[in-house]
């Protein structure tokens, strides 16, 4: 799959887009675990122009979305992997209070994993 092609959809990590731009993220060579790959690439996009907008509070939230999607994000080598293939097979709910358009979609199916504990 592509690393940053041109963007948009609605993200399985809770967002609305924002692909479109290569941040320089790679995934870890290796990796091959099933994961919607252009939906964690628009989390780290959104991820990243929360950080630039200096709003780390949103910008952690999307990190704890991804590693809760079983994705680890590293900022230092640019890298990303799926940590937890049982997490990462599928989108993952927004953490409570977090609103996106394509959550407040009253026909949307209930996420598998939503109300489980780890």
């Amino acid at each position: 799959g592509g690393y940053g092609g041109k963007g948009g959809g609605k993200g399985g990590f809770g967002g609305h887009g924002g692909g479109g731009r290569d941040l320089g993220y790679r995934r870890l060579e290796g990796d091959r675990a099933p994961v919607d790959e252009q939906a964690v690439l628009d989390a780290i996009a959104r991820r990243a122009a929360a950080r630039q907008a200096r709003e780390f509070q949103a910008a952690d939230q999307i990190r704890a979305q991804l590693l809760a999607g079983g994705v680890e994000v590293d900022d230092r080598t640019k890298t990303w992997c799926v940590r937890d293939a049982r997490l990462a097979a599928g989108p993952v709910s927004p953490p409570p209070g977090y609103y996106s358009p394509s959550s407040a979609s009253p026909s949307s199916p209930p996420h598998p994993y939503a109300g489980r504990s780890p």
